[in-house]
């Protein structure tokens, strides 16, 4: 979702940069916060589940930068391309 607004407000030529900030920094961002995903990851490993650190770690990385890079494709924007 995230990836989506910042590149859909990017080639707007950020004619939209209060939109952008407020949601993207305030609204978006406050349900992906590292400080929630560091301590959810330190409560595995206390609780010597490690398997399930090591998979919610790759597998919060990996799919982070899968939604971002839908969030590209869904505005037709293309990696390293300048509009």
């Amino acid at each position: 979702m995230l990836g989506w607004l910042l590149t859909t407000l990017k080639l707007n030529k950020n004619k939209h940069l209060f939109i952008s900030l407020l949601f993207g920094t305030g609204f978006i961002s406050s349900f992906t916060t590292f400080s929630t995903f560091t301590i959810e990851t330190i409560q595995l490993l206390e609780n010597q589940l490690y398997i399930f650190a090591i998979v919610y770690v790759c597998a919060s990385i990996l799919l982070g930068i899968l939604a971002a890079y839908i969030g590209y494709k869904l505005v037709g924007f293309k990696v390293g391309e300048n509009r």
